[in-house]
């Protein structure tokens, strides 16, 4: 029999990248919803600053678990 309770561990990491993915598809959402430029413009500021921290926090812990993979720009 399979206990109905379990609990599924994830690293921190990869919690705050999910957590900054899904902002990022709201953001998107948000974006192309908006119709006021000023709107537009503070959205895809918060769009950039949460795109650098998903490529930061990715490349940190690629080189935590000694994947030295470099982003290709």
């Amino acid at each position: 029999m399979i206990p109905e309770d379990f609990e599924l561990y994830e690293k921190p990491e990869i919690s705050v990248i999910k957590v900054n993915a899904d902002a990022i598809g709201y953001l998107v959402t948000a974006y192309s919803a908006s119709d006021n430029k000023e709107e537009s413009d503070f959205i895809l500021a918060l769009l950039q600053r949460h795109s650098e921290f998903l490529l930061d926090t990715s490349n940190k812990i690629f080189l935590s678990e000694r994947l030295h993979i470099k982003t290709v720009k």
